[in-house]
Order: C-alpha cells, then sequence, then structure tokens
C-alpha cells in the first residue's frame, strides 16, 4: 500500500518565491494602483476629461 505524504500548505513567503515576485514590488503595484484609482474618481468628481486632468496638474507643478 502506498504511503501517503503529508502536505503543509504553502506560505505567502514559499509562493513569493516560486513565482519570482518581491514583496515589495507587489507592494508598490498595489499603491500605484489605488493611487490610478483616486485619481481617476477625483477626476470624474470634478468632470475634467483625462487630457484636462493632466493639464491642470502640469500647471501645478514646480519648473
Amino acid at each position: 500500500m502506498p504511503r501517503k505524504t503529508s502536505k503543509k500548505a504553502a506560505s505567502a513567503k514559499d509562493i513569493e518565491q516560486m513565482v519570482g515576485i518581491d514583496s515589495a514590488a507587489v507592494l508598490e503595484r498595489q499603491l500605484l494602483l489605488q493611487l490610478g484609482h483616486w485619481l481617476k474618481r477625483l477626476r470624474k468628481a470634478l468632470g475634467l476629461g483625462t487630457v484636462e486632468m493632466a493639464g491642470a496638474w502640469a500647471s501645478r507643478a514646480p519648473p
């Protein structure tokens, strides 16, 4: 009769190592997605188009 092998659940670190993902890169991506969603909601709330929004932000940037 074949012997059953016990399998432990893979931790997040094990999974990161398997796919080669750095946790800092995952966090950075998540933060950028959140920023993008926030800017989109702000743009729509202000009733601006994408070009108008970009122009509004560009005009406030320091030289």
